[in-house]
């Protein structure tokens, strides 16, 4: 993660690595990143590094929201809204706020609770419904 300026490694379950594999050439390097998006890239220096990956993500989001429409999927799509749908999902799972702020690499929890306040008001609202809505 170069935004924080450390590697990151994650423990890889069963089931996603299923799902990433697809993305992977055949066989998968596990040295390889997920997303190898600058495979093949001359990197000068982390200035260049950061507008190289800044440019591929909006190209890969621009393919996503194609993909999206194609399988007639509507909403926004993005690298990003997967992780505020990685959050929320987490959350609903049970993981606490503070372990959701270290899987997000956030460096403060105040970070993690902004970005999880619009779920936390649909979540108040089904509580509502839940203790005073119609039977």
């Amino acid at each position: 993660m170069s935004k924080t300026g450390e590697e990151v490694s994650f423990k890889q379950e069963k089931a996603p690595m299923g799902i990433l594999n697809l993305c992977r050439p055949s066989p998968a390097d596990p040295e390889e990143y997920i997303f190898p998006l600058l495979k093949g890239k001359v990197v000068k220096d982390p200035f260049h590094e950061r507008q190289l990956i800044s440019s591929l993500n909006v190209i890969t989001n621009n393919n996503l929201k194609r993909i999206a429409k194609l399988a007639g999927i509507s909403g926004p799509i993005s690298f990003h809204v997967s992780r505020h749908s990685f959050a929320d999902y987490a959350r609903t799972q049970g993981i606490d706020l503070h372990t959701l702020s270290k899987l997000l690499r956030h460096s403060k929890l105040s970070t993690t609770e902004r970005y999880l306040a619009k779920f936390d008001q649909r979540k108040a609202d089904e509580a509502m419904t839940r203790l005073f809505g119609e039977e």
